[in-house]
């Protein structure tokens, strides 16, 4: 096994993964159900920011974990990773 071998890569999730500048006036609060919808229905035009695809690509080809962090919730971010496949 190689000595400095990456296992592991976290990244933040928003303006570094997808580009989620168009829907941060939602953040910070506790949204409505209509709110919520309104959200989801911006995001689901959100970009990747370019290059990530080769980098999972990558990550992947070389048995490294990926992992997000993030402030946004749970919830949205499997919404994201569910539409970005």
């Amino acid at each position: 096994m190689e000595k400095n071998k990456i296992k592991v890569v976290f990244t933040d999730f928003d303006r570094t993964l997808v580009d989620t500048s168009s829907i941060e006036h939602f953040y910070h609060r506790r949204l409505t159900k209509e709110e919520e919808k309104e959200k989801r229905g911006l995001a689901k035009d959100l970009p990747l920011v370019e290059g990530w695809r080769e980098v999972f690509k990558e990550l992947e080809d070389r048995g490294v974990i990926f992992a997000i962090v993030s402030r946004n919730q749970k919830t949205f971010i499997e919404f994201m990773i569910r539409k970005l496949k």
